[in-house]
C-alpha cells in the first residue's frame, strides 16, 4: 500500500482504484484468450534473442578472462627482461674495453704515398719522375704492412691442436708487441748510418743492414733479438706458437737462413 498516493480528494482514490481494477482486468482478459499466436511469436522472438545474449556474455566472460591471462604473462615478461638489462647493463659496465676489433690493415702513412704531393703555395700536383729510379739507402721509416688483429671469426676456426691454451686476448697482446717493436726499429733504422752518433748505434745499423736478403726486399721484418724486450713473443716457444697462427691467417711470413736466423715478416 506504499505506492498509493496520498487521496488529495475522494476523487482522486475514486480514478486511481479505477486505473487498478482496468489494469487487472486487461491482465485477466489476455488469460482468457489463451496465447494468441501474435503473442507466442513475440515471446518465441524475444526468448530466442535473450539466450543469443546470454551465449554472447558468456563467450566475451571467456575472451575477457584470456586477455586477463595474457596480460598477466605480459607483466611476468616484462619483469623478467627489466631484471635481465639490469643484469647485462651491469655486466657491460664492468667488462674491460678490448682493442681488438677487427681493423684493416694498420699502415700509418700508407696512404701518404698514394696522396698528391702538396707545394709550397698550397695547390697540390702529381708527383713526377725525374730521371731513372734509384734505390735510396736511407729506408723509410713508415710501417707499412704492421700485421692486423684476428677477427673472432678467425679465432674461432683455429685448429685446437695449433691454438692449445692461447686465448683470444693474448694473440692480439701480442700482435701489439710486434707491431710496436717493429715500429721501433723501422725508426731507429730510418735516421740512417749517417746519423748514427754511437758506434754501438752504428753497430746495430750495419746488424740489422747485413740481416735484409732478396727474399725480404719489400717487406719489413723482425729478429727474435728485435723481439727480446717484448713481453708476449720473448720467449722461442711463445713465438713459435703465435707465428705459427698468423702465418696461417698469412699475417706474416717466415725468411729462414743463413744458419738459425729467422726473419719474421708483416704481411698486414
Amino acid at each position: 500500500m506504499s505506492d498509493l498516493p496520498v487521496p488529495g480528494s475522494v476523487a482522486d482514490l475514486r480514478a486511481h482504484m479505477e486505473a487498478r481494477l482496468s489494469l487487472c482486468s486487461n491482465l485477466v482478459s489476455l488469460a482468457q484468450d489463451g496465447h494468441p499466436p501474435s503473442t507466442v511469436a513475440v515471446l518465441n522472438s524475444l526468448a530466442l534473442a535473450l539466450a543469443q545474449m546470454k551465449q554472447s556474455l558468456r563467450e566475451n566472460r571467456g575472451l575477457l578472462q584470456s586477455w586477463r591471462e595474457e596480460q598477466a604473462k605480459a607483466a611476468a615478461l616484462l619483469k623478467l627482461m627489466s631484471e635481465k638489462k639490469l643484469i647485462i647493463d651491469s655486466i657491460t659496465q664492468k667488462l674491460p674495453e678490448c682493442p681488438y676489433l677487427p681493423q684493416n690493415k694498420i699502415a700509418q702513412g700508407q696512404t701518404q704515398a698514394k696522396t698528391q704531393i702538396k707545394t709550397q703555395n698550397g695547390h697540390s700536383q702529381p708527383p713526377t719522375k725525374k730521371g731513372p729510379l734509384v734505390r735510396k739507402e736511407k729506408p723509410t721509416t713508415i710501417v707499412k704492412d704492421a700485421v692486423s688483429y684476428l677477427t673472432l671469426q678467425e679465432f674461432d676456426a683455429i685448429p685446437k691442436y695449433m691454438l692449445g691454451r692461447l686465448s683470444y686476448e693474448a694473440i692480439n697482446q701480442a700482435i701489439d708487441d710486434y707491431n710496436q717493436a717493429l715500429k721501433d726499429k723501422y725508426e731507429f733504422y730510418g735516421k740512417g748510418f749517417q746519423s748514427m752518433s754511437s758506434m754501438k748505434d752504428k753497430k746495430r745499423y750495419k746488424e740489422m743492414k747485413a740481416l735484409e736478403t732478396k727474399e725480404t726486399r719489400g717487406f719489413q721484418f723482425l729478429v727474435s733479438e728485435d723481439l727480446k724486450s717484448t713481453t708476449h713473443l720473448k720467449s722461442e716457444s711463445a713465438r713459435k706458437s703465435i707465428f705459427t697462427i698468423l702465418r696461417h691467417f698469412k699475417r706474416v711470413k717466415e725468411v729462414r737462413g743463413p744458419g738459425s736466423i729467422l726473419r719474421y715478416c708483416a704481411l698486414g
